[in-house]
């Protein structure tokens, strides 16, 4: 078995309804992969469609598929969209971020990094995707979130709590 097979499950959960034995073999993979990512095999189209969702849901709260094809397998998908837009269908563009969001991913962005430092975020790429976000609405929703970790740290629970109380608007 080669490690790039175990991006090959669909996670369709039909195995679930058919093993005689009750094996959970998604949730196996599932485990499998994870393991395989923290173990650094990042090149995997599946490896790098998992972490484009992630990104762009840390970055917007919501997922953009059309920059999936660039960003996981190097594909313009202009051509492709364009296809689409010719023959009437309707192609979402990339959601505008809902207001207070942005402050409460940076939060949470902080926290997990603290946390669980195993998740890799890619602060780069999601600072990436703000400029996307940026360039289309012309408003400034970049993050601030790459720049506070690379200045000097304050203790973690002082900064949590500011941030919160920052967030709601107590003091």
């Amino acid at each position: 078995m080669e490690v790039g097979d175990i991006w090959s499950c669909v996670q369709c959960q039909k195995c679930i309804y058919v093993c005689p034995k009750g094996v959970r073999p998604a949730e196996d993979i599932q485990n499998v992969r994870g393991k395989a990512a923290e173990y650094g095999f990042k090149e995997y189209p599946g490896v790098k469609k998992v972490q484009h969702f992630v990104d762009w849901v840390y970055a917007t709260g919501q997922i953009n598929r059309l920059a999936l094809p660039e960003e996981v397998y190097g594909v313009d998908p202009t051509p492709l969209i364009n296809k689409f837009k010719e023959r009437g269908a309707e192609v979402w563009e990339v959601p505008k971020p809902l207001p207070g969001l942005l402050e409460f991913r940076d939060l949470i962005l902080e926290v997990m990094k603290e946390k669980k430092p195993h998740l890799d975020i890619d602060f780069h790429h999601v600072r990436r995707i703000d400029k996307k976000v940026e360039e289309i609405f012309k408003a400034d929703v970049c993050t601030k979130v790459v720049e506070q970790f690379e200045e000097q740290r304050e203790d973690f629970f002082s900064r949590f709590w500011k941030k919160i109380s920052e967030f709601f608007g107590t003091r």
